[in-house]
């Protein structure tokens, strides 16, 4: 049998010479809670052996740096800008965890042709070693989506127990499905479940498949979500197309045209 240092040997030069791009996942956070419960995920899933990147486009107090314990000085914009090295940007929160600030990269992004080429490779260049991306997107009040979230093959919702959480989910999810209805839909409750829960969510899905168009899965956790949509091997690739594409063609549209209903309209009906 062989022993443990041959086995860790063979998994670092596994990783290192890894050829199949990381799975892609955007996670929006649609509650008080859900943050601190995405970062405690990203920790499992480190500890489980994957080898993470997480890119945060929160810039507030308490965005995914806050809960993971990590200050990040530098914007993954100002190693794009040549201002700092990758190295200064990327943070190492614990082995198999990478986290780096995306806030203000996803504002720049599609201004500049230059910049957007320099993105691209700049995140090429980061999926060495890679097993997932998972993106700490913001959509809920902005007045253009993220090009990073338009990019992205699939989409997971996470909300707690609030009414207001459940509401701003539905605002998000019909504004990314006008935009991407090809993406692959999720939601997640940050908590424990319960009748009531299930019937909420429940009744998100149903609502999003007959007035969107769109599938929505009941998951349980962000590992649910990484295991759905497209090849994982194909993903980052797709992503990487998609995001050029999106640069090229921006969705400045305000929210206001877009949508003229306001979010606070939308009311769920619980079976």
């Amino acid at each position: 049998m062989m022993d443990r240092s041959a086995m860790d040997q063979a998994e670092g030069l596994r990783r290192l010479f890894r050829a199949a791009p990381p799975e892609m996942l955007a996670v929006l956070p649609c509650g008080t809670v859900t943050t601190p419960w995405v970062a405690s995920q990203l920790r499992a899933r480190a500890l489980a052996g994957r080898q993470v990147l997480a890119l945060d486009e929160w810039q507030a107090c308490g965005n995914l740096a806050d809960c993971l314990g990590a200050s990040p000085r530098f914007d993954l914009l100002q190693a794009v800008e040549g201002q700092v090295g990758e190295a200064q940007c990327v943070l190492e929160v614990m082995p198999g965890l990478r986290l780096a600030q995306v806030g203000r990269l996803v504002r720049a992004l599609g201004s500049e042709r230059v910049i957007t080429q320099r993105t691209l490779a700049q995140l090429q260049g980061l999926q060495a070693g890679c097993d997932e991306w998972l993106l700490l997107a913001q959509a809920g009040e902005m007045q253009t989506l993220s090009p990073l979230l338009l990019a992205a093959p699939r989409l997971a919702l996470v909300v707690d127990a609030q009414p207001k959480s459940v509401t701003t989910a539905w605002a998000s999810l019909r504004r990314v499905a006008r935009e991407v209805p090809q993406m692959a839909f999720s939601i997640c409750h940050a908590g424990e479940y319960d009748a009531q829960t299930e019937a909420v969510l429940s009744s998100f899905c149903k609502l999003a498949a007959s007035r969107l168009g769109v599938q929505v899965e009941q998951i349980g956790s962000l590992g649910e979500a990484l295991a759905m949509g497209s090849d994982a091997r194909t993903a980052l690739a797709t992503f990487m197309q998609r995001l050029l594409q999106v640069c090229r063609n921006p969705a400045a549209k305000p929210f206001e045209t877009r949508f003229p209903a306001s979010p606070a309209s939308v009311r769920l009906s619980v079976p």
